[in-house]
């Protein structure tokens, strides 16, 4: 069902909360996944206080993707929300480090920028094409198997099918005299 705005444009029907709130959960876990393993490479330790420094400027810069995209909107759109929410993990995060202290090599640049490419954009492409994923992402209610399912019981008993009319009859005489065949 579309909805019409007061502008004329159609609105799209808003994905349920849990499927929001997946998402959410989904990034932050990929960006946690990837400060942990770049902790563990580079033997830094699994110390809060070190993590958290790691962690932070990349979770901020998730936030500001979120807010720039509306991603509540579509959070599985993999170009609408996904590439902007990766830019801005990787652009703001980056900015961050610079303004805390933290080093910004251009190789760290680019391996994050490619990770977190990977991660961010490439787990929604994923799930795009899950079957009943999208139905999902846009808050459709709509079964997504063709599987019949049992309907809901009515307060009046079903009407029986109406009986089948008899097949109609020929009104033209047949003869039975044989008929011989054509010279």
């Amino acid at each position: 069902m579309t909805v019409t705005a007061s502008a004329g444009r159609p609105r799209v029907p808003r994905p349920p909360l849990r499927a929001t709130l997946s998402a959410a959960g989904i990034d932050v876990a990929l960006v946690a996944a990837f400060v942990l393993i770049g902790r563990r490479n580079h033997e830094e330790g699994f110390a809060l206080p070190g993590v958290w420094g790691t962690f932070w400027p990349f979770v901020a810069g998730l936030a500001a993707g979120w807010l720039l995209s509306r991603a509540w909107r579509r959070p599985l759109h993999p170009w609408r929300v996904g590439v902007p929410v990766w830019l801005c993990a990787v652009g703001v995060g980056m900015a961050l480090r610079v303004l805390s202290g933290q080093g910004t090599a251009p190789s760290f640049v680019l391996v994050t920028a490619v990770l977190l490419a990977l991660a961010l954009v490439g787990w929604r492409l994923v799930a795009r094409m899950l079957p009943g994923m999208r139905a999902a992402a846009v808050g459709s209610r709509a079964p997504t198997s063709t599987t019949p399912t049992a309907a809901a019981p009515t307060a009046a008993a079903p009407t029986p099918p109406a009986p089948t009319p008899p097949a109609p009859t020929s009104t033209t005489p047949t003869s039975t005299t044989p008929t011989s065949p054509a010279p």
